[in-house]
């Protein structure tokens, strides 16, 4: 069981003050304060530094709370565990970053889904830096991403990889062009995601290789959403760079086009990253198997 002070830590960090903590937890002040005290001693540490009513944590402080948090999941994750023996059912806990839904990715945890009724999925959806600091306290099981994973006790699996073309409408002038130059995309009112976004990075870091900044574009609106995006690409108000498989639909029925830039390829990855002691592997297998099977989508992405 998470001892006593450390739970009182981590609920006056969550409330910003020992007055709100304590109210959170039924206590007096001095009881909360105490508590601080005894971690302080026990790890010969300062939690806090106290400036007039602000209250920010100290190097060392940071490092207890991490901890702390850890364990809160790991004490959580445990009991959920039993509870699940218990009951016969098992929990898996994902993460996905936004652009893994302009991906297969759906399609593939619905079939996992269909396959295993005994599994519940809890699917957590958020930018790289929130998921990975999930995963690092061990909130989550898995991340899919579109985007690079740095962290050493996870691993990678590879799914698929796809192209970035510029897509437009069937009507949009530049529909008869086999490929276009950049000076001819200059000349193109662009629809593009935000710059957190995996495929605009991409987009980015191609261009600068090639000597080019997104700034000198004629970028006309950003946003995440994907269907926001497709409708304004259809009614022809702009083109964007983006993958295919985000408008498979579209570019099966002629509706939207997909157009090369001459001399510059732009290949985005999905890969699913989990951690070494993951208790289920052939999870990790049976959903790279889908990703990349008829019956979970016919998509153009090609296998690692």
């Amino acid at each position: 069981m998470m001892k006593s002070q450390l739970i009182t830590l981590l609920e006056v960090v969550r409330q910003g003050s020992f007055i709100n903590a304590a109210k959170k937890l039924s206590m007096a002040q001095p009881t909360v304060s105490y508590q601080i005290r005894q971690l302080e001693d026990e790890y010969g540490i300062r939690i806090f530094h106290r400036l007039q009513r602000n209250m920010h944590l100290t190097e060392e402080g940071k490092i207890l709370v991490q901890y702390a948090r850890r364990m809160e999941v790991l004490e959580l994750r445990l009991r959920q565990e039993i509870q699940d023996s218990l009951d016969h059912m098992k929990h898996l806990f994902m993460g996905m970053t936004p652009g893994c839904m302009e991906t297969p990715a759906e399609q593939m945890i619905s079939v996992f889904c269909r396959r295993h009724p005994e599994i519940s999925i809890r699917m957590t959806t958020g930018s790289l830096q929130d998921i990975t600091g999930k995963t690092d306290i061990c909130e989550l099981d898995m991340i899919l991403t579109d985007m690079p994973v740095c962290m050493k006790h996870l691993r990678k699996v590879l799914l698929g990889t796809d192209d970035l073309c510029v897509i437009m409408s069937s009507g949009h002038a530049s529909a008869f062009r086999q490929s276009m130059s950049l000076a001819d995309l200059k000349n193109e009112r662009l629809i593009l995601r935000s710059e957190e976004a995996g495929s605009r990075k991409i987009l980015e870091s191609v261009l600068q290789n090639h000597g080019e900044d997104i700034r000198d574009f004629d970028v006309m609106l950003e946003m995440d959403s994907l269907s926001g995006i497709r409708e304004l690409v259809l009614a022809d108000l702009g083109v964007t760079v983006m993958a295919k498989s985000a408008f498979r639909e579209e570019l099966a029925s002629g509706k939207m086009l997909a157009v090369g830039i001459r001399g510059m390829r732009m290949t985005r990855e999905v890969s699913l990253f989990f951690h070494e002691d993951f208790h289920s592997p052939e999870w990790v297998e049976e959903l790279r198997m889908l990703y990349r099977t008829p019956e979970s989508v016919i998509h153009p992405f090609s296998p690692a």
